[in-house]
């Protein structure tokens, strides 16, 4: 389970460190605004947004629907 959870969270960061690069580059002077990589990188960007969205909306239904831990409850003798 731990390994799983540490993979999720690996997946997360790296569409997260995709995206802000993405990011970066388009609002920086890198690039000059009319070669085709601009919007190719524009349309990255948006992909993995929407991707990170996905995501972590699949992350919260699995944790949600997941059954809890069983809770050690005092015994009442």
């Amino acid at each position: 389970m731990e390994a799983y959870l540490s993979k999720r969270d690996s997946v997360d960061k790296l569409l997260k460190i995709s995206r802000y690069a993405a990011k970066i580059i388009l609002s920086s002077s890198i690039i000059p605004e009319t070669l085709i990589l601009i919007n190719r990188l524009r349309n990255f960007e948006s992909s993995v947004g929407l991707n990170h969205k996905a995501f972590r909306l699949k992350k919260f239904v699995q944790d949600v629907t997941s059954p809890a831990p069983p809770t050690s409850t005092p015994d009442k003798n």
